[in-house]
């Protein structure tokens, strides 16, 4: 089941390179102490997790988006933060609400 878009994954759907990816966490405060200390070494597991997710798209694998894959690597890595972690757990899709009926409800 595909996981649905959250505060972090919106973030960083906006970036295009690695280098834009760090500036949007470091900005938003998401980055631990040490990301901000080891700026190349958070880069090089952004390339990392990017490439991954294209050999995964290469494959035709099912998998994260590009911008999951990138927080699991950085979470795994140490380098994201609490506040991270809670735009992870924020959905910023539209919850039905039980006025909306399933089609065959009305079969």
């Amino acid at each position: 089941m595909a996981e649905p878009p959250n505060a972090l994954t919106d973030f960083l759907r906006k970036a295009a390179t690695p280098e834009e990816v760090y500036e949007i966490l470091n900005k938003e405060k998401c980055l631990t102490p040490l990301a901000a200390r080891e700026r190349s070494k958070v880069i090089e597991v952004i390339n990392d997790a990017e490439a991954s997710h294209r050999r995964q798209v290469a494959a035709v694998m099912v998998g994260g988006t590009r911008e999951y894959v990138i927080a699991g690597a950085l979470f795994n890595a140490s380098y994201l933060n609490n506040k991270a972690r809670r735009l992870l757990d924020t959905q910023t899709v539209f919850k039905s609400d039980n006025r909306t009926k399933t089609w065959w409800r009305f079969w």
